[in-house]
């Protein structure tokens, strides 16, 4: 019985640290893309960008966590939906 309520008790500080929020965006809310960029001249994680200019949301779709985005500076949509994770 001491072993069982350990282990809950363990489970519960876990679950408590360990919790992972998922991320929901509104219309019109600003976002900055992460691409992946692949080259043949590696350079440190340092140096590459990680995230591609500032996007606006034009549409949400919050039980899937796909996005439509429109480029803020270029005025441009993205042809696909991205997905959030």
């Amino acid at each position: 019985m001491m072993t069982m309520m350990m282990h809950q008790e363990t489970k519960r500080f876990y679950d408590v640290k360990n919790f992972v929020k998922t991320l929901t965006f509104k219309v019109f809310d600003k976002v900055w893309l992460r691409e992946a960029v692949f080259s043949k001249i590696k350079l440190s994680h340092k140096v590459e960008k990680k995230f591609v200019g500032l996007y606006l949301i034009l549409e949400a779709y919050p039980t899937y966590s796909t996005y439509k985005l429109q480029n803020c500076a270029t005025k441009k949509t993205l042809p696909l939906l991205i997905y959030a994770n």
